[in-house]
């Protein structure tokens, strides 16, 4: 995969912080676009599990998808929100032979251009890792990359509870995700 589009997938994760924090702060509104293209409301097409070639995790306590998981060649978006614990996470997934120092460092660059204050880069179990924050929004982010795909992991708001869904992450390839 190309830099550009790795990079361009990772700036995507940026912009989901202000999307994660809107909505996770928002009230549910019964009338929304989905609806009216004949689909039912987000909150009855929730999942038990997260399925996906790259990783499986079930959702409990509260946690749910803000947008369905979006899948497509050999990418992997999901969204997942918690008002009632005030945090969100975005885990990015694709294909990419870059390494996880080459994939933060552009991420971190990016996020920075984008108006961020970006913490120091750390590497601990072969993952790169840093905190953020934009605006409002606070988060830390953790990259792995295996040579064949690389993730993105991103908590925004509360850490400890969005640590403790991720703990349950089920991954299906190695070198791609924190363990906490």
């Amino acid at each position: 995969m190309k830099v550009c589009s790795v990079v361009l997938v990772l700036a995507l994760a940026v912009a989901l912080c202000d999307l994660a924090q809107a909505r996770v702060r928002a009230p549910r509104h019964h009338t929304s676009q989905e609806q009216t293209q004949g689909q039912q409301p987000a909150a009855t097409q929730q999942p038990r599990e997260i399925r996906t070639e790259y990783f499986s995790l079930p959702l409990t306590d509260g946690w749910t998808l803000l947008k369905p998981v979006r899948a497509h060649a050999g990418s992997v978006d999901v969204i997942l929100g918690s008002p009632k614990k005030n945090g969100a996470i975005a885990i990015n997934v694709m294909k990419a032979n870059m390494s996880a120092a080459e994939i933060a460092g552009n991420m971190r660059a990016n996020m920075q251009k984008d108006g961020a204050t970006v913490g120091e880069l750390t590497e601990k179990d072969g993952l790169q890792e840093f905190d953020f924050t934009r605006q409002r929004a606070k988060g830390r982010a953790w990259i792995g990359a295996n040579g064949k795909a690389a993730a993105v992991v991103t908590i925004f708001g509360e850490q400890e509870m969005a640590k403790e869904v991720l703990k349950k992450l089920e991954p299906k390839a190695p070198g791609l995700f924190p363990k906490f």
